[in-house]
């Protein structure tokens, strides 16, 4: 578990981050996007199964969501709050401390 969060971390350090500027008064949060055939897109995967097997599970405007959170401040998770899917192609992340 140390040696995959550890991996997690090195991961969301070294991402181009933006903010979701749509959402930044409603949901703020930030995002990244790997597609299909893009370099890293089995880093990106790893994570995504990463965020499947230690997430939390929470509620978000009372669904369920998983999140990863590695400690850093931020909570890591699908747009829609599901584990991998083949067709997946982003990846978000809000402060830790805020809750919907």
């Amino acid at each position: 578990m140390e040696e995959d969060l550890a991996w997690a971390k090195e991961y969301v350090e070294k991402m181009s981050w933006r903010e979701a500027k749509s959402y930044a008064k409603t949901t703020p949060h930030e995002y990244i996007v790997v597609k299909e055939g893009d370099e890293g897109r089995e880093d990106f995967k790893k994570m995504f199964l990463l965020i499947e097997k230690y997430g939390k599970h929470e509620k978000f405007f009372n669904k369920p969501w998983t999140y990863l959170y590695l400690g850093d401040g931020w909570k890591y998770f699908a747009a829609d709050g599901g584990g991998w899917q083949e067709d997946r192609f982003i990846l978000n992340r809000a402060k830790a401390d805020v809750s919907y």
